[in-house]
């Protein structure tokens, strides 16, 4: 398989590529031999592969793509992963926050896209992939900005792919539920939380830890690039990634609110 990526791709992307799932794909991809940078907004010299970048901003995504355009022009695999978020029922979040997430998770995914599009569709095999979350269809409480955006997310691919046929790389829409990393790690608290949102916290916090291992999430995508066909599919645990999925179709919607408000104890 790793012959197959090198004969496929040359130089690749990853937005996010210092921590959690972005971290495992970008040491992935190196042990495949491929030429790879990650972004962060907090580089070392420790990690000469990682590019600083903060795509909060407009303004910061389009200093990024003229900074780094020599090297971009030559992409061919782009892995869109960066993101964030801020806990905290809806009075709790701050505009300020509402703001950068809806940039960093949708904003700067829409601009960065448009800005490598053209690296990616010079060359047959090119591919774009979107590493998206379940809570765009299962909203998680807490997180409705994070949900927002990821349901945004899912729109703004779902029309690439009907839009597929005007040429372009390979698409694929990654719509993860929990994977075991440290992204709790790096969510924004709220200063003072009340009880319900402590309890929806706790069950967060045990659903992570029960998750599966994100190398899942490699041996499925190196499958996905490996066939060459565009799409969305759901990874994750089998309540996830199975199990609510075929609820959402037999149940009405009612009933779904009510089953995610019990299992996250409101």
């Amino acid at each position: 398989m790793a012959a197959a990526l090198q004969q496929r791709f040359r130089r690749a992307l990853i937005t996010g590529g210092r921590v959690g799932i972005g971290r495992t794909l970008l040491k992935w991809l190196q042990s495949e031999g491929l030429e790879v940078r990650g972004t962060t907004r907090f580089p070392s010299p420790d990690s000469p592969e990682l590019l600083s970048a903060d795509f909060s901003s407009s303004a910061g995504v389009d200093a990024f793509l003229g900074e780094h355009q020599d090297w971009l022009s030559e992409v061919d695999l782009v892995i869109l992963n960066a993101g964030s978020a801020d806990f905290g029922f809806f009075p709790n979040q701050s505009e300020a926050g509402i703001e950068r997430q809806l940039q960093l998770m949708l904003g700067s995914v829409i601009q960065l896209s448009r800005g490598l599009w053209p690296a990616l569709s010079r060359k047959p095999g090119g591919a774009c992939v979107f590493i998206n979350s379940l809570a765009g269809q299962f909203p998680i409480p807490g997180f409705p900005v994070y949900n927002a955006a990821k349901a945004g997310l899912s729109q703004f691919v779902e029309s690439l792919l009907v839009e597929e046929g005007q040429g372009g790389p390979q698409i694929l829409n990654c719509c993860l539920g929990d994977f075991r990393t440290n992204f709790n790690q790096h969510v924004t608290q709220p200063i003072d939380t009340s009880k319900e949102e402590e309890k929806a916290w706790a069950r967060i916090e045990e659903t992570m830890s029960a998750a599966p291992d994100p190398k899942r999430l490699v041996r499925c995508l190196e499958r996905r690039l490996q066939k060459g066909h565009s799409g969305s599919w759901k990874m994750g645990s089998a309540v996830q990634a199975f199990w609510a999925p075929l609820a959402a179709r037999l149940l009405p919607a009612s009933w779904m609110r009510r089953l995610v408000r019990r299992y996250y104890h409101q």
